[in-house]
């Protein structure tokens, strides 16, 4: 947490309450890739076993991905990790850099409120489909995984709109 915030404890609570979604978030990304690992294997391994098929592998590895994918870019947004140019940045002293930093970082919490939006009505609208190769499941929580990943990033984007502000 950056020094000048030490004071300052609704900040200081935000800053826990973002730690603790991160570590939830890690906790299910590690675990997926533990899904997707094993299953890729078994997936491997039955293709020498005759007559023995495992049909919903593919299916199960694109959708733990895309869950995968959303939480670590909501963590990655949180330690300035996501993919930027800065070439053309760096070229500026520390204040206007500071202020284009801040104001790419609002621009980005209005694109992630969008896709919130949009994809909680996309997710709503797939509580009425199934999934093709695991029937008992619904897209539903196929598609949940955009607007909470996006949560995620939201909140880490905030978190990151402090930091830059108390450099």
């Amino acid at each position: 947490m950056p020094g000048n915030l030490k004071k300052k404890s609704a900040i200081i609570i935000y800053f826990k309450l973002v730690d603790v979604m991160n570590i939830i978030a890690k906790g299910l990304g590690g675990i997926l890739l533990c899904l997707i690992s094993i299953t890729v294997f078994l997936s491997v391994v039955s293709r020498f076993i005759p007559g023995f098929s495992v049909t919903w592998v593919e299916e199960l590895v694109t959708y733990a991905m895309a869950w995968l994918c959303t939480l670590g870019g909501g963590i990655a947004t949180r330690h300035g990790d996501m993919t930027s140019v800065t070439i053309i940045l760096n070229r500026f002293a520390e204040k206007p850099k500071k202020i284009i930093r801040i104001v790419a970082c609002i621009f980005s919490l209005i694109i992630f409120a969008f896709i919130i939006k949009a994809g909680w009505q996309m997710t709503l609208l797939g509580n009425l489909r199934k999934s093709t190769a695991i029937p008992a499941i619904t897209m539903f929580w196929m598609y949940l995984a955009l607007p909470v990943g996006m949560i995620v990033m939201f909140f880490n984007t905030i978190a990151r709109i402090i930091e830059i502000v108390d450099e």
